[in-house]
């Protein structure tokens, strides 16, 4: 009999203590549980990081042509886009045509070139050849002055980002403007008179266009 007691004490000295056993496993479900929450934490904040940056991406897309800047031309490249929109016709013994009178008042467009050239260009292309007037390209827009030492851009080349190109000649502001496009292939010059309403906003009457 003593031997069974021994023999029943060594049993229950190898058993594992409830309490002992109980907490190793909660400390191993409490590690479990940090490495999960650091898991979800880096998972979170790279989804954030992400969201972010196609905000950022998003914001950036949304600004317009004209805002990014203009593109520099070499002066050969100026020369050759104003021969492109001489008048054979026309000769220095002329006499100028006066400016025709206005309703409203559009110095406050002509002083800004490359707004005035764009708006010039845009109908050209919209009333000319029924199509909409794609975004201009980034840096797309290069304006100056069409005689050596001027002060005042009167020629502007705009690049629009569906591959059309036109050339806009402020030469003969007040009194009318030039638009022609070279790209996707040379289309016919076309002159403009052109008044304000009250508002500012401009409208465009044809005078002719020829090739």
């Amino acid at each position: 009999m003593p031997d069974d007691q021994d023999d029943q004490q060594v049993t229950d000295d190898q058993k594992p203590d409830p309490t002992t056993a109980s907490s190793e496993e909660d400390s191993g479900d409490v590690t479990d549980t940090s490495e999960q929450t650091t898991g979800d934490q880096s998972a979170s904040q790279a989804c954030q990081s992400d969201e972010q940056n196609s905000l950022e991406s998003a914001g950036t897309s949304g600004q317009t042509s004209e805002e990014q800047g203009t593109s520099e031309l070499s002066e050969s490249d100026k020369r050759s886009l104003q021969d492109l929109m001489a008048d054979p016709t026309d000769t220095q013994t002329e006499t100028p045509t006066p400016a025709k009178t206005k309703a409203g008042d559009c110095s406050g467009l002509e002083s800004d070139p490359r707004g005035f050239a764009k708006a010039v260009a845009d109908n050209y292309i919209s009333t000319e050849f029924n199509r909409m007037p794609a975004n201009v390209a980034k840096n797309g827009i290069s304006c100056w002055p069409s005689k050596a030492g001027g002060t005042v851009s009167d020629f502007c080349y705009l690049r629009y980002e569906d591959g059309w190109s036109v050339i806009v000649s402020l030469v003969n502001v007040p009194d009318y403007a030039q638009a022609r496009a070279i790209k996707p292939e040379m289309k016919q010059r076309c002159t403009y008179d052109y008044d304000c309403t009250a508002s500012g906003t401009l409208s465009f009457t044809r005078r002719r266009c020829d090739n």
